[in-house]
């Protein structure tokens, strides 16, 4: 009884596999049909899952996976945003691949595929709404006013607390071009971007210039060398000041070219001033006279005289250089010596009331004489003047003075004022008193021979001559007329 049980056992477990097996193979005869028109399990389409669904069924899945794509949008200093394809419309058109690949497929090993995936790309047009991706844009942390910021350029500039240039940071701000960044999210919407940097995308207005740009750096370090003349310009034993602040006028730093350049109209005020403290030419002066008392000699061209536009074309060299040793300015003419005198010790000194001429060299009398000056319509002119040149008679070479109506042959002629300048005259046998009222020269001081070859021996170009009416004995006419001012002889 036991062995029939047991053979009838065994004809059920035969049944029960038997039937497994017809189970499965119609499972997979089944499956086998069936994936003819859907994707076998594993298939990924464009990242997508589409495992057991037919065309249509995939190409909804793709939609929604679509419209529920999102993009991150990594902004400047560290904001961020994102966008969903819903918000800009997104849409999704197929071409013919998708219905070609269940070609592709093998549906009679469809039980084995699953253990390998297999991603296919099918193609795709996206779409978007532009006029949605607009309103979208409006949305942005980058439109939002409180974080909104306009770039700053670099600059540089003076500080006078550090008697130097410096940059002024820029700062890269925030604007963006909408257009671009408009055209940069499109691009990256339709390709399904997960992410978008912007600054990678070059959306951004930025400041034109950079603190660290080479031409920046140039003119800060150049203007910089520029203050750093403070020699200023010395007069004997005093010194005009230029101090960075006064330099730092003349400069002109251009914030758009960033070329440095000076204005001349700051320089030409320093040295303005400067000239009007040191010029000493067509002034009055206080002079002790060989009589012992003190005159007040009115006009002259003798003098300190600056040349403002040399001097200033010298001040840009020296700044240029960041030179600090006190220069010199550039003088038209020079006097022989700083201060209140100017005229130093060795001159030439004409009394006209006396009618005396006396020459002087380092302080002490080398020669005097009398003389004989302009008569009242061929006027001397008082003043202290310059001695123009020295000329004499040597060889073949003769001084002729020439002048309306006369000529006269010298031996030594000493110009101090035009064609007015001290000589001799041989053609008189005397020379003071009142011979000047009416025998006077043609404006020139009429000299003993050996009292001109004294002065010409004696005094150099640019040396002074002294020429005054003497208050203590006013015997000369104070109302000559100068019509013939520039005679001479």
């Amino acid at each position: 009884m036991e062995f029939e049980h047991y053979q009838r056992g065994g004809g059920t477990a035969k049944v029960a596999i038997f039937a497994v097996i017809v189970a499965l193979l119609v499972i997979y005869v089944g499956g086998a049909v069936y994936f003819r028109k859907h994707y076998v399990p594993g298939t990924i389409i464009n990242g997508v899952r589409c495992s057991f669904k037919n065309v249509d069924q995939a190409k909804e899945a793709i939609r929604d996976e679509v419209k529920n794509y999102e993009i991150k949008i990594v902004e400047r200093e560290d904001h961020e945003d994102s966008i969903v394809g819903k918000d800009v419309g997104i849409e999704v058109e197929f071409d013919s691949t998708m219905d070609t690949l269940y070609d592709l497929q093998s549906p009679l090993k469809w039980p084995i595929t699953g253990f390998k995936p297999v991603d296919r790309n099918v193609g795709v047009t996206v779409s978007l709404d532009e006029n949605m991706l607009d309103g979208t844009m409006d949305g942005l942390t980058a439109f939002d006013k409180d974080v909104l910021r306009d770039p700053v350029d670099a600059t540089v500039t003076y500080s006078s607390a550090d008697a130097t240039y410096v940059i002024n940071p820029h700062d890269m701000g925030t604007k963006i071009d909408r257009d671009k960044l408009k055209s940069v999210l499109n691009d990256a919407i339709l390709a399904l971007k997960d992410k978008v940097v912007l600054e990678d995308e070059e959306v951004y207005i930025n400041p034109k210039h950079l603190a660290e740009d080479e031409d920046v750096v140039n003119a800060c370090n150049k203007a910089s060398k520029y203050v750093t003349a403070t020699g200023g310009f010395k007069f004997d034993t005093e010194n005009f000041p230029l101090d960075s602040d006064t330099i730092s006028s003349f400069i002109n730093v251009d914030q758009d070219t960033f070329k440095v350049t000076f204005v001349r109209d700051a320089m030409v005020a320093y040295v303005t001033e400067m000239s009007r403290k040191y010029n000493t030419i067509f002034e009055s002066r206080k002079f002790k006279s060989s009589y012992g008392y003190e005159v007040t000699v009115e006009g002259g061209d003798y003098g300190w005289w600056i040349d403002e536009g040399e001097t200033i074309k010298a001040m840009k060299e020296f700044i240029k250089k960041g030179d600090s040793t006190p220069q010199e300015p550039v003088y038209h003419q020079k006097a022989m010596a700083y201060g209140d005198n100017d005229i130093g010790d060795t001159y030439v000194e004409v009394n006209l009331s006396m009618q005396h001429v006396f020459l002087y060299k380092d302080g002490k009398l080398v020669d005097e004489s009398d003389c004989v000056t302009g008569k009242n319509n061929s006027y001397t002119p008082p003043g202290v003047y310059s001695i123009t040149y020295k000329d004499h008679t040597y060889k073949n070479h003769k001084v002729a003075l020439v002048g309306e109506n006369y000529s006269s042959d010298v031996m030594y002629f000493i110009p101090f004022f035009g064609n007015i300048g001290l000589h001799d005259a041989s053609w008189r046998n005397q020379f003071g008193g009142d011979i000047y009222k009416k025998n006077g020269s043609h404006g020139c001081v009429n000299l003993p021979l050996s009292m001109a070859e004294s002065i010409f021996n004696t005094v150099e170009k640019e040396m002074p001559v002294v020429v005054y009416q003497d208050p203590n004995n006013p015997a000369y006419d104070k109302k000559a007329k100068m019509s013939k001012i520039y005679s001479g002889g």
